[in-house]
């Protein structure tokens, strides 16, 4: 037919005219330097093995509280496609909270991680979704950035390991409702099938608040 013979034609007029084919498109993670850390805001950003980036788009999880070397090394072991944020302030949960009490906090912490990609040779980086997750006092950070509406409908996936504490009143036993209503919304979200959630907890002994069985 004339319109097979056409596409015929088509296809060989590189050939005929000397127009050699395009060249695959090279990707945006080509010259991506993920040789070492990066300091960031206080913490350090890592890159897994299995992270890529072919168009650019990247994934990023911050974990609060924690050995670094072992939470790098999990997620690396877990093949998790996302570079890591570990941040570690010191020891109880009060810590966390007043890092994450204003917006700004988590803001910079998204600015300094775009700023590194870019250095490190990302092209055309931008970011896409975000984790969390945290080791026992690092859920205070945890609640307080799921306070903030800007943050609570972009994080798409949260990890809490033995994290889950939470005070009570010391009268009626009852959770501080600002401790855990964050958490029991995002809670919500993931039933619908808009986010993930996972809790996972020992049988540590805890005064003061709940453990994370408990809670």
């Amino acid at each position: 037919t004339v319109t097979s013979a056409l596409a015929g034609s088509v296809a060989e007029l590189p050939n005929q005219v000397g127009i050699a084919p395009s060249a695959p498109a090279e990707r945006a993670d080509a010259h991506f330097d993920r040789s070492w850390r990066a300091p960031l805001a206080g913490g350090l950003l890592m890159f897994p093995p299995s992270f890529e980036a072919a168009d650019g788009q990247y994934d990023l999880v911050l974990h609060l509280n924690g050995n670094t070397d072992l939470v790098e090394e999990s997620y690396g072991f877990a093949r998790v496609n996302a570079v890591i944020a570990i941040l570690n302030l010191g020891v109880g949960s009060g810590l966390y909270e007043d890092r994450f009490a204003d917006p700004a906090a988590m803001r910079l912490m998204l600015s300094r991680a775009q700023d590194v990609m870019r250095a490190r040779g990302l092209k055309n980086a931008r970011l896409r979704r975000i984790g969390l997750s945290s080791w026992s006092s690092g859920y205070g950070g945890i609640i307080k950035i799921l306070g903030h509406e800007e943050f609570f409908d972009r994080v798409n996936a949260i990890v809490l390991i033995d994290s889950i504490h939470c005070g009570y009143d010391p009268h009626s036993k009852k959770l501080k409702p600002d401790q855990i209503n964050p958490i029991r919304k995002y809670a919500e979200k993931a039933v619908r099938g808009d986010a993930l959630l996972t809790i996972v907890h020992s049988e540590i002994v805890t005064y003061g608040y709940h453990n994370a069985h408990h809670t």
